[in-house]
């Protein structure tokens, strides 16, 4: 082989690992602190040129969807600031609503496929996440809100999903309900109830998501004044 013949092998091979990366990295969700300043720093001296460049070309092509930008303190930080120095929670706070999750598959089909949610985060398996659980993120981008759904595994019965009447996700829509929308969750895993809260009854729709938690379509608007 000759020398030109090996560099355009060698060429051609490079550009198929990039192929194959920049398709995994469109896939699947990318975490870092800024995504315009540090990520560049953070990553590349954890993958290799051609992994870094497909990842920042995944987060340049589908940014809403797959590039979470999530901020936090230096380890240095101390969690508690001098009196009179630190931040208070405000309208601009980001929210994270917490759930334990039997099947993250079920929960994934009902929320995304029926709802319409998005997957924003998939960790690995529990052993390689901070707290020892595996995660999903799940919700609409450019909300102030987020679903965590933390997997329970059979042994965790402790832990496992308990929710009550009064467990309720609740979505103002703002108008009339569109039928398709309860056919949907319902086709995609979730149980249409009725509540025993006649409020609900008279305002919106009622669907039980595979962990038994209530979800509920309310017709109503809300604005916090």
């Amino acid at each position: 082989m000759t020398i030109f013949s090996r560099l355009i092998s060698r060429l051609m091979s490079r550009l198929m690992s990039l192929y194959l990366y920049l398709i995994s990295a469109l896939r699947q969700p990318v975490v870092d602190d800024d995504l315009r300043q540090k990520f560049a720093v953070w990553s590349y001296s954890r993958l290799g040129p051609h992994e870094f460049i497909a990842v920042t070309i995944a987060c340049v092509i589908r940014p809403s969807s797959h590039c979470v930008k999530m901020t936090h303190p230096t380890p240095q930080t101390p969690t508690l600031a001098t009196p009179g120095t630190g931040r208070h929670p405000s309208a601009t706070s980001h929210i994270r609503i917490a759930r334990p999750c039997r099947d993250f598959t079920a929960a994934e089909r009902f929320y995304v496929d029926g709802l319409g949610l998005k997957v924003l985060w998939r960790s690995g398996p529990a052993h390689e996440v901070e707290g020892g659980h595996e995660l999903l993120m799940l919700g609409w981008p450019g909300a102030a809100w987020h679903l965590e759904l933390v997997l329970m595994h059979g042994n965790d019965e402790a832990n496992a999903p308990k929710p009550t009447e009064e467990d309720l996700l609740v979505i103002y829509v703002d108008g009339a309900i569109e039928p398709g929308v309860v056919e949907r969750l319902v086709e995609n895993g979730g149980t249409r109830v009725q509540h025993p809260n006649e409020y609900w009854e008279k305002w919106g729709v009622t669907i039980k998501d595979p962990d038994g938690y209530l979800l509920v379509l309310c017709q109503r608007g809300w604005t916090n004044v």
